[in-house]
This record gives C-alpha cells, sequence and structure tokens, in this order.
C-alpha cells in the first residue's frame, strides 16, 4: 500500500505539469484608450464601450488655425477642451494631416499577471478611417501614424513614417510584420506582429511588467475638386484595439518528464500489495 501512497504523491508534479501547460493558450488584452494630446490641446477620449473607442478627429478653422471650433454648448456633457477633445463633431478644413499631430490616442495594456511571450500580436479594426482610395467622401482624407512606450527609457519611440493609404501599413518598419484588410468599405483591419519585420518590439514589450503602450496619431485634410480646402464636416470614428500575447512554451524535455512519470504512476499501480 506504501507504493500507492506514493504514486499518489508523485502524481501532483504531473497535474501542475498540465496546469501549467494549459495557461500557455494565447491570451487577448483589449487595449483601453485614455486620452492623449495634439497640435493644440490635450484631449479627453470618450469611455471605450462594448470593446470599442469613440472618436473625432478634429477639423481646424482656417482663419484663426485653431481645433474644436463647435462650440460646447452644442457637443452634449462630455468635458470638452477648445469645444471639441476628440469627443465631439466639428466643422473645418482638416490640419495636422501630414504629421498626423490633429489627434493622439494613447492606448493602455494591462500585463498583469501576464508571462514573457514567445509572440504577440497588435490588432486593430479602424472603423471609417478615411486613407487614400478607401475614402469617403470624396476629397476627404486622414493619416494615422503609430508610435509606443519604452519604459526602460522613459520615452515615446516613433518609427517615423505616417500612413496615408493601406499599402503604407506593410512598408518600412512594418514589413514583414504586417497584414492588412482595406476593402472599399469599412472596416480596415490591421494586424501587427511584434516579433517580426523592423518592428521587433517583442522584448520591449516582455520588459514592460506594469502594462504595454502605444499612441495612434490621426490627421485629417478636406479638399475640393481643384485641391484647395474645402470646410466640411468630421464624423464619429470607432476604433477597437486588442494584444494578443502567446507565452513561451515549455521546453520538450518537461513533456518528456511528464511521459515518464505518468508511466512510473502506471508501474506503480500495477505493483500494489
Amino acid at each position: 500500500m506504501k507504493i500507492q501512497k506514493y504514486s499518489t504523491w508523485l502524481a501532483l508534479p504531473l497535474v501542475a505539469l498540465f496546469w501549467v501547460g494549459a495557461a500557455n493558450a494565447s491570451t487577448v488584452i483589449p487595449g483601453i484608450a485614455v486620452g492623449g494630446g495634439g497640435t493644440s490641446f490635450t484631449t479627453e477620449i470618450e469611455p471605450t464601450v462594448n470593446g470599442k473607442t469613440k472618436y473625432y478627429i478634429p477639423l481646424r478653422d482656417q482663419n484663426n488655425g485653431t481645433y474644436g471650433v463647435t462650440p460646447v454648448s452644442e457637443c452634449g456633457s462630455w468635458p470638452k477642451v477648445n469645444g471639441i477633445a476628440g469627443t465631439c463633431w466639428d466643422k473645418g478644413y482638416g490640419s495636422g494631416y501630414d504629421d498626423a499631430d490633429a489627434l493622439q490616442m494613447n492606448i493602455f495594456f494591462d500585463l498583469t499577471g501576464v508571462a514573457d511571450s514567445a509572440d504577440a500580436t497588435l490588432d486593430f479594426v479602424f472603423d471609417d478611417l478615411d486613407l487614400q482610395r478607401i475614402n469617403d467622401p470624396t476629397g476627404f482624407f486622414e493619416s494615422l501614424t503609430l508610435s509606443y512606450w519604452d519604459g526602460s527609457a522613459y520615452q515615446q519611440l516613433n518609427d517615423g513614417s505616417t500612413i496615408f493609404r493601406p499599402s503604407d501599413m506593410t512598408t518600412g518598419d512594418y514589413a514583414g510584420a504586417s497584414t492588412v484588410i482595406a476593402p472599399s468599405i469599412d472596416p480596415l483591419l490591421w494586424t501587427l506582429d511584434l516579433g517580426a519585420g523592423g518592428l521587433n518590439l517583442l522584448s520591449l514589450l516582455n520588459n514592460d511588467d506594469d502594462g504595454f503602450w502605444i499612441q495612434l496619431g490621426f490627421g485629417s485634410k478636406y479638399l475640393d475638386e481643384h485641391g484647395n480646402p474645402k470646410k466640411g464636416w468630421n464624423t464619429p470614428e470607432q476604433l477597437t484595439a486588442s494584444l494578443t500575447v502567446s507565452p513561451v512554451p515549455l521546453p520538450s524535455a518537461v513533456w518528456l518528464f511528464g511521459s515518464a512519470l505518468l508511466g512510473f504512476i502506471g508501474m506503480s499501480r500495477r505493483t500494489r500489495v
């Protein structure tokens, strides 16, 4: 009977082994937009609802160069700066297109309890992002940038490229690390492999144990058929951001140990007295 007793204790490491193996599944972490800034104001992004962040890319008054020309009284009760702060419709000509600095949105991914990753992907779903060739209405264009926070260096890093069209999402630092689905209608899907291509952000993600930060920048412009600034309205847009992490897999030797342990337990059961 002693052998059977010991086999029960020997089974405990095996149970733990399979528990750890089960924890090796990928983890999807939703991104939370926590505000940001822009060329002339600090923005307050509205809370994420059903995983989607609603926002407006600010337009500029051509006469005085200010953003957010819509009065606060016409924007509802949400706090505004200059009447806009990325949370209200606006009327203007658009500016900040070349550097995508009209609106900056900081997005946080909580890594509490998440193990170091062997692979990780960033997934974005943009609703109504008007890049070239997928813009609506005609003459209304938007731009995009992606940067990220280096917690060890305490600085925001940028890959230096501004995205004007879907093809820009798979070139430069994004080459070999990015896939994009850009149909003629919404939504636009953008997936980045953080360990591939020129991004190589996997080590940075693993070093930011308190959380992983990115920043999206947006710009817009509105032109008539002659290429001159045209005054128009911006419309609400929605963004879904998620981070999928796949933990470092267990070494194959660990699984061999588990198999051997399981066989030993089986043998011990057959030699009971």
